[in-house]
């Protein structure tokens, strides 16, 4: 296939878009949950070979390996694998290895391969809109849990607040009915949030108003449509025990804030012992015990909670800790190539038009720009790097800077 500017030069099969399609969609949707039947032919795994196959015979593999993001997940993938001739717990090492290289190639690579033109963009648009509200419904009719592939209420709520932008600035984009569908997401986000009761969640959904806040050209008349929110989700949703448990967040001596510390700590305790690799991915909950251990914080006076099989709480420290500091550094080239790219489509002039499809860039950045804040916050308090989410944004985000450059007739794909 070869594309010249915004100009399309042979036809183009719109079947890497619909398996792309697809793939979301059985990932977000939670159609698994109620049509167990198809586990059985394991569609996720389906599509992933197809796009890979298709990625292959494309050119890809030469094509893309240049992109820096793609280098550093293999990177990332290569660590993980080096993990095996240490780590305490090879099966989790080789469960992690599978969904890094599932995403990797379903959510990145399905991105690169799916994404070659604006309408291609608004087809995926269309997609992210309904499934916030597919998601938010399932969390709220479940009393705070979602799709089971999204995980409990504090993985589902960064889901939640990944998707909550694409139907927030759809409301103002999105044309006939979708809009009123984005309109419904926003509401029904805010409900998800609530039901869901996560602290990081919540601060990560905060973090991300504020950046709706910032982007906003109508300050006044936000704040207040923002507090009418409130006013009705605290009259309709919200509980007196979720209150309670929001009005003790600051408090760190007690509670699961206090678990929190207590589980970060032993974390920098591992990167201690092993600054450089970590003591390997996916390795926290199988070692962390022998920290406590040797602290005596299972027996005695202390008699803290045992922390063998559970995660950090947070993605910063198990990066830190499981991947040591060539983890980290890793991690924070890759927020910061994203970022060098986002902040391109941000400086593009792009004209308003009364047609969805010349605006679906300008769309996608503000939505992208404002979910990435909330989901690095969220990160603080929760693992996040299990779901699909981090790999989605990567994805999309070189996706659609190389439709950027292709429109601007910068570049070639073949």
């Amino acid at each position: 296939m070869q594309y010249s500017g915004s100009r399309v030069n042979k036809v183009v099969s719109n079947w890497p878009l619909r398996i792309f399609l697809f793939f979301i969609f059985s990932i977000y949707s939670g159609v698994l949950d109620y049509l167990s039947f198809l586990r059985v032919v394991k569609p996720g795994m389906l599509c992933v070979l197809t796009l890979s196959v298709m990625w292959f015979r494309a050119g890809g593999l030469k094509r893309d390996i240049t992109e820096p993001e793609l280098r550093m997940i293999l990177i990332l993938i290569f660590i993980s694998m080096v993990s095996l001739l240490y780590a305490a717990n090879t099966g989790v090492v080789i469960k992690l290895l599978q969904t890094e290289i599932i995403y990797s190639l379903g959510l990145i690579i399905g991105s690169m391969v799916a994404i070659k033109t604006k309408k291609d963009l608004v087809s995926i648009l269309n997609l992210i809109a309904c499934l916030s509200v597919l998601v938010s419904v399932q969390v709220i009719q479940n009393g705070g849990t979602g799709p089971s592939l999204l995980g409990d209420e504090n993985d589902v709520t960064v889901s939640v607040l990944v998707l909550f932008p694409f139907v927030y600035y759809g409301a103002f984009f999105q044309v006939g009915y979708m809009k009123w569908v984005c309109r419904a997401g926003v509401l029904l986000s805010v409900g998800a949030v609530v039901v869901a009761g996560s602290r990081g969640g919540f601060l990560g959904f905060v973090a991300a108003l504020g950046m709706i806040y910032l982007n906003s050209n109508r300050k006044v008349l936000l704040f207040f449509a923002g507090m009418a929110a409130i006013c009705i989700a605290v009259a309709f949703l919200i509980s007196d025990d979720y209150i309670e448990d929001m009005s003790t967040m600051q408090n760190t001596e007690t509670g699961t804030a206090d678990e929190r510390l207590y589980s970060w700590g032993l974390g920098v305790e591992m990167f201690l012992d092993n600054p450089i690799l970590g003591v390997g991915a996916g390795q926290y909950g199988w070692v962390v015990y022998h920290y406590q251990e040797e602290r005596g914080d299972l027996d005695g006076a202390v008699h803290r909670l045992h922390l063998g099989g559970r995660s950090s709480h947070s993605t910063y420290i198990d990066y830190l800790s499981e991947r040591g500091i060539v983890g980290l550094v890793l991690m924070f080239f890759l927020i910061r190539s994203i970022y060098r790219r986002i902040k391109t489509l941000g400086r593009e002039k792009f004209n308003v038009s009364p047609v969805f499809e010349d605006n679906s860039l300008r769309y996608f950045y503000l939505a992208i720009s404002t979910a990435i804040p909330g989901y690095l916050v969220c990160s603080v308090f929760v693992t996040t790097f299990y779901y699909p989410n981090m790999w989605l944004i990567i994805g999309l985000v070189v996706a659609v800077y190389r439709l950027l450059e292709i429109e601007q007739g910068t570049t070639n794909v073949e």
